[in-house]
């Protein structure tokens, strides 16, 4: 029912092993997620100002093109191997929103990310996903977590 668990079984599969991570540069594509997220985090803040009476844009698509690999965003995405959404967003009166980034190849074994309207980007163990989600996803959601790790200093 998961797209980047469906893709991670996919990789673990292509590789012969399905233990065995993801022959690529970990670290580089962590830094391109994050090159993202910094971009999303620019954006999200031009929609607002651009778009007052909606407040932030609820999808990806409202902030570029992030399915094209020619575009800035769409690159860092292609590349990184991470997976993003707006996962919650708020309304023009209460505005916020979230971003979780997931890695598509490496799920169970590299960090994943949250950003949210408040500019910073945490950077988790794979292990706290759930938790994570379902904080943002409650009935009562909430930002990121605060207790994960500054992506950013």
């Amino acid at each position: 029912k998961r797209p980047e668990v469906r893709a991670a079984l996919v990789a673990r599969m292509k590789y012969g092993d399905l233990h065995k991570v993801n022959v690529e540069d970990p670290a580089k594509q962590q830094q391109q997620a994050v090159d993202a997220l910094r971009i999303i985090r620019a954006r999200q803040s031009e929609y607002a100002n651009a778009h007052p009476d909606e407040g932030y844009a609820c999808r990806l698509g409202q902030l570029g093109e992030p399915l094209n690999p020619e575009t800035e965003l769409g690159g860092l995405l292609a590349h990184s191997h991470y997976g993003m959404e707006v996962e919650r967003c708020g309304t023009a009166k209460d505005m916020w929103y979230v971003v979780i980034a997931t890695s598509r190849t490496n799920y169970a074994y590299s960090p994943f990310y949250c950003m949210d309207s408040g500019g910073v980007i945490y950077k988790y163990n794979p292990g706290r996903i759930n938790d994570v989600i379902g904080r943002v996803m409650a009935v009562k959601p909430e930002l990121c977590p605060l207790y994960g790790e500054r992506a950013e200093q």
